[in-house]
């Protein structure tokens, strides 16, 4: 979801399963899921761009990529970071443990929340975090801020080449 949010000629149906199966085997998730690190979610998104390339070299796909991706995880994740991230529009990927479900990865595209000022500073306190969920295709998902038993996030890097 945050490879095409960069790369918008790649949006279309058959770039979306493209990208999936490139993430897929970048991320060591090709035989069925099972949890996700967060550490495979930075792996996957460094290597990402190296392999479509070589992809794009052999003629399996035909669209050229403008970003080279690099993502960093940080096993704590704070309101500031949400803020930051999403006010900078970078969207980033939450890797969690959330009541069902343990190493569930979603894209953090945005939140909610109460704004205040004091003495002329603005602060804002998170009600919810707004996501993409793999397991939800097309919709919005929210989930309350903090709601969840651990959580680390992978802050992606879009460099255009």
């Amino acid at each position: 979801m945050i490879i095409a949010y960069y790369e918008l000629q790649l949006q279309d149906d058959w770039n979306r399963e493209a990208i999936i199966d490139i993430l897929h085997h970048t991320m060591g998730t090709l035989n069925g899921g099972g949890t996700l690190a967060p550490q495979q979610v930075t792996a996957g998104i460094a290597l990402f761009d190296e392999e479509y390339n070589q992809l794009l070299q052999e003629g399996i796909v035909s669209e050229s990529i403008s970003n080279e991706f690099s993502a960093y995880t940080d096993f704590y994740v704070s309101e500031g970071d949400v803020i930051r991230e999403i006010d900078d529009n970078q969207p980033f990927v939450l890797s969690m443990n959330y009541h069902w479900f343990n190493g569930h990865a979603v894209a953090v595209i945005g939140y909610t929340g109460w704004k205040y000022n004091d003495g002329g500073l603005e602060y804002v306190e998170l009600s919810y975090i707004i996501v993409h969920d793999p397991n939800k295709p097309g919709e919005d998902d929210y989930i309350a801020w903090n709601d969840w038993t651990s959580a680390a996030a992978s802050f992606i890097t879009a460099t255009e080449v």
